[in-house]
């Protein structure tokens, strides 16, 4: 870094501890994931991370930032010897606060994911709501849920909260995504896209609903004319061109009383793409986002169950759901002691496809039960789980996995 930089941080830092009343909350979790090689014979033990801290002056200026790490086979090349492991920095952002009487504004410069639509980030703070999303959408390790739409890249947010139980949001961030691109020998190739995006976000709660809702545009930015699928000399250089135009939009809502007996339902629809060389809009099942789960609770147990068709996308950090489409149903314990500690315990069963509607079959679907339980010990959560997948028991493929993970807030 550079030595004028740093000295600058130090002395905005010494600054803010001598004039100004300061605090720092963090979260740490570290997470141990045991279960059988896929190509080989073995045990496989992979090693998670996260951690995450906000630094806060006189309750009007925030620093965030939230970091992720994951190991591969840490037994391929020996316990003792090193591992390959990649590091994330899932979000950096600053946010300044204009606090009146009856109003509340922010206004936010960030980098990664921030605020994503979908999570329970938002409505958290603004209304201080419970936790609303299921706990087959949690992720393996970390802080939220990656939601319906992540709002990831480098951008600029403002939301604002008024007196009345309601606050709006405005994203504007710019990020690159892969993009299929079919070639002129018929071959399907990965590019980098640059975007430039746009949200548009309104948030509400009453006693018996919590409503969250989102529209945004997406424009694919290119800087060259090409004249076919392949680079030529003939290709035009331009400061900006904007072919199409995608568009989202979703609803993320709590009907009912939390967490006794609710509703809870979430619906989106993504990447359309408004084309005006296109004649014909194709609504895939990869452009829709639908979760929805009734739930029960008992004096003795809690119930939950769950119908949902999400983006393969989605389902990279999930623990719970492997495919696309299916339900899910949970078994949740009310709270026990264990040990002298607060515990909690339950099963996840989940039915689900990774097969075309169209060709979709009983033998297309997996089965997945997932035990669980939570001990509440030294200000944290040690948690032990396991997914099993029967039908793979005769297979040469992944039986279960084990998972040792503890979290805390410090």
């Amino acid at each position: 870094m550079n030595k004028k930089y740093f000295l600058t941080i130090i002395l905005i830092l010494t600054l803010s501890f001598a004039f100004g009343e300061t605090a720092f909350n963090s979260f740490a979790g570290a997470s141990l994931d045991l279960g059988p090689r896929k190509e080989k014979k073995g045990i496989a033990l992979n090693v998670n991370g996260a951690f995450a801290g906000q630094y806060t002056l006189d309750n009007s200026f925030t620093l965030r930032g939230h970091f992720l790490v994951k190991t591969q086979d840490v037994f391929e090349n020996g316990i003792f010897q090193d591992t390959t492991a990649t590091f994330t920095i899932k979000e950096l952002s600053a946010t300044y606060r204009f606090l009146t009487e009856n109003i509340n504004q922010q206004a936010s410069v960030f980098i990664g994911e921030f605020e994503s639509f979908g999570s329970d980030s938002f409505v958290k703070k603004y209304f201080g709501t419970k936790n609303l999303t299921s706990p087959v959408l949690l992720p393996e390790l970390g802080l939220d849920t990656n939601g319906m739409f992540p709002f990831d890249g480098a951008g600029l947010a403002y939301s604002i909260k008024l007196a009345s139980p309601k606050a709006f949001g405005l994203y504007f961030y710019y990020n690159k995504t892969k993009t299929e691109e079919t070639q002129e020998d018929g071959t399907i190739s990965e590019i980098d896209t640059k975007r430039i995006n746009a949200d548009f976000r309104f948030s509400s709660a009453w006693d018996f609903l919590v409503l969250d809702t989102d529209f945004g545009v997406s424009l694919p930015m290119e800087t060259t004319i090409k004249h076919g699928t392949e680079s030529t000399e003939d290709d035009e250089e331009v400061i900006l061109l904007i072919r199409y135009a995608e568009l989202r939009g979703g609803v993320s809502m709590l009907l009912g009383n939390n967490p006794i007996t609710n509703l809870f339902l979430q619906f989106g629809l993504q990447n359309i793409t408004l084309d005006p060389a296109e004649k014909n809009h194709i609504l895939s099942l990869d452009n829709i986002y639908l979760f929805m789960e009734p739930r029960f609770t008992t004096e003795y147990v809690k119930c939950n169950v769950a119908f949902f068709c999400l983006p393969q996308k989605t389902l990279k950090n999930l623990k719970y759901i492997k495919n696309p489409v299916g339900c899910s149903l949970t078994f949740a314990s009310q709270p026990i002691m264990l040990f002298g500690n607060n515990a909690d315990f339950g099963c996840h069963f989940t039915v689900s496809s990774a097969a075309a509607l169209d060709n979709m079959e009983i033998k297309s679907f997996d089965m997945q039960i997932s035990p669980y339980l939570n001990l509440y010990v030294f200000g944290g959560t040690f948690e032990v789980s396991s997914n099993i997948y029967p039908q793979n028991f005769k297979k040469n493929k992944e039986f279960f996995t084990i998972s040792l993970g503890y979290r805390a807030y410090l």
